[in-house]
């Protein structure tokens, strides 16, 4: 597979379709791109720095809690949750995430967090500087959704296991 740049892999995670937050250890957002903005309705400006939890309504905090900490304790497991998420009015909406804590650094505790809009049920993004190389390929490869990088002749030289797995394509 061909080695990308950082750049190349940022620019497809930080502009696509594909909510995406990283969050530190303890939940505090260090990251956000735009489509993560928009499902979150602030811009990153506003979610940077922020514990996460911050934005779960009251009565869905203790399970973000409990899903969050089993996300740490387990590297590479995705735990899937459903809350209503505060957005930049105020008002909540539901949210369904996807959360993995799937850095390679074993020294670094974080979380990368795929954020959708969720079935109703009852700005531009500023990366932060300490998103590596290797975090934006984790962040490309976990996508929910399909991602490739083509060559100007259309030939893909990279994809995520998400654009492969509906076909039954092998890499």
């Amino acid at each position: 597979r061909s080695q990308l740049s950082r750049q190349a892999f940022g620019s497809v995670v930080e502009h696509g379709d594909e909510g995406v937050i990283l969050a530190d250890g303890s939940g505090v957002i260090v990251w956000a791109n735009v489509a993560a903005s928009r499902v979150l309705e602030a811009p990153s400006a506003q979610l940077i720095g922020r514990l996460g939890f911050d934005l779960c309504r009251p009565e869905h905090l203790s399970r973000a809690r409990e899903e969050f900490a089993r996300c740490l304790a387990h590297p590479g497991e995705p735990v899937l949750l459903s809350v209503d998420a505060r957005g930049g009015e105020g008002e909540f909406r539901p949210v369904a995430a996807k959360l993995v804590n799937g850095l390679e650094d074993p020294d670094v505790r974080a979380v990368v967090v795929y954020v959708h809009d969720a079935p109703s049920t009852g700005a531009t993004a500023t990366p932060g500087a300490a998103v590596a190389e290797h975090e934006y390929q984790t962040l490309f490869e976990n996508a929910l959704v399909g991602l490739g990088v083509a060559d100007m002749e259309g030939n893909l030289l990279a994809f995520n296991d998400a654009i492969r797995e509906p076909g039954g394509y092998t890499r």
